[in-house]
């Protein structure tokens, strides 16, 4: 996707650290050295999150938004270490793609919001979100204008994990994924349509529509990366997580990419011993 006039950069500057190795240097001046390894210790956007409160939705990489509307997409970051960057250090760009022509306008931003205006039809289009000066940040988002979101578990009280009862293979499968998304167990009537979908080789959508839930949102922000990792391999492998899975998957989980984590455990062959050994 090119970046052209329509790019939107919004407030003031990415970070000290970035801004020191890779902004211009001023005429005369010698040119920045480049970082030493105690630089980095300075907060960098690591992950970015977006938001569509009121009309639209956000699940995972996709913006659903209603058709004829304005609608506002909020704007975080969090640094390295799973903090919120400070938003007045913060900008970004927010390129449309020639597909949204006639489909999604942008109309202007307001304090981190930027606001869209929809066509009243439907239709799907992309974008490039990308921050300035962090090369691997560069998020290609699908908007989605007036189609309804894919169905998302239940809202139920949280019970605690390793109280529910599974009956086969495929219901130790959907349980897993649950508890590794949300921490918690789900209930009777999810577990039976999704050990469906599981059986049908559905797991991936299983995780992804996980993913897009507001509870796991929510959740991400509470906790931190390692915290949330924890999780993933508590649910996932029953387990703990070790020293080898922090080492290989933390700056993935810091850099927002569950779902590539998660699959990843899904499809291990520690995954697969267990289910041979508790389901049979």
């Amino acid at each position: 996707m090119t970046r052209n006039s329509a790019t939107l950069i919004i407030l003031l500057a990415v970070g000290a650290a970035a801004v020191a190795a890779l902004a211009a240097p001023v005429a005369g001046a010698a040119q920045t050295a480049p970082l030493a390894p105690s630089q980095w210790d300075q907060p960098v956007v690591a992950e970015t999150v977006l938001r569509a409160p009121g009309q639209g939705t956000v699940e995972g990489d996709t913006l659903r938004l209603p058709a004829g509307k304005r609608v506002g997409v909020e704007a975080e970051a969090r640094d390295q270490n799973g903090r919120s960057f400070p938003q007045e250090r913060f900008r970004f760009g927010f390129d449309l793609d020639s597909s949204c022509n006639g489909l999604v306008q942008l109309e202007n931003f307001d304090h981190g919001t930027i606001n869209l205006r929809t066509a009243d039809r439907t239709g799907s289009c992309d974008v490039l979100f990308w921050v300035p000066n962090n090369m691997n940040l560069d998020r290609r988002l699908r908007i989605e204008v007036g189609r309804t979101s894919r169905p998302t578990p239940t809202a139920i009280a949280p019970t605690p994990v390793g109280e529910l009862v599974v009956g086969n293979r495929y219901e130790l499968i959907a349980a897993s994924i649950y508890r590794a998304v949300l921490g918690r167990d789900p209930n009777a009537r999810w577990l039976a349509d999704a050990a469906t979908e599981a059986r049908r080789g559905h797991s991936p959508d299983l995780i992804r529509n996980l993913l897009g839930t507001d509870e796991f949102s929510s959740r991400r922000q509470r906790l931190s990366p390692e915290q949330l990792l924890e999780s993933f391999y508590r649910g996932m492998l029953g387990r703990d997580l070790d020293p080898s899975g922090r080492q290989t998957y933390t700056n993935d989980v810091r850099a927002g990419r569950y779902e590539e984590v998660l699959l990843d455990l899904f499809r291990s062959d520690e995954l697969r011993q267990r289910l041979a050994r508790e389901a049979g």
